[in-house]
């Protein structure tokens, strides 16, 4: 039931997104879109390994609200609008909020287990594919296409 309300939401943040008129605010980079997908297969890997067993959760506690910051970071230096500084610069705000709030309610972090290369392989795999196939559906599911 909350995988269903949490993807309800999220098509109603697309949805508010794709219907609100593009202001403006700044001129991206000529290097904005190259360095976002760059960026985006990055943040992409680190959003499968928090779900995953891998030895790179050994090295960062919050690696799903460090792939959420990477993903903002990549969007702004890309889009130049108030809707795109609305929408991903508040959840990169909220995800850099969120890690010491964490760190403070669950106290003293305690390291996973080495895991063997080979999951740490299988993770980089899926994650590409994952990356890939949201590239490729990127002009579906936000109207404009993701390409460099």
């Amino acid at each position: 039931m909350f995988s269903l309300v949490v993807l309800a939401a999220v098509a109603l943040i697309v949805v508010g997104w794709r219907g609100t008129e593009p202001a403006i605010l700044y001129a991206p980079p000529a290097w904005g879109r190259i360095a976002a997908n760059v960026s985006m297969a990055l943040a992409f890997w680190l959003f499968v390994v928090s779900g995953a067993p891998s030895n790179v959760r050994r090295a960062l506690r919050h690696p799903q609200l460090i792939s959420v910051v990477i993903w903002a970071g990549a969007h702004l230096v890309a889009n130049g609008d108030g809707r795109s500084v609305v929408l991903f610069g508040g959840l990169g705000v909220w995800a850099l909020v969120m890690m010491p709030l964490l760190n403070r309610r669950d106290g003293a972090w305690v390291r996973p287990e080495p895991t063997p290369l080979v999951t740490d392989a299988g993770v980089l795999a899926i994650a590409g594919a994952v990356f890939l196939g949201v590239r490729w559906a990127h002009p579906w599911l936000a109207g404009v296409s993701a390409a460099f």
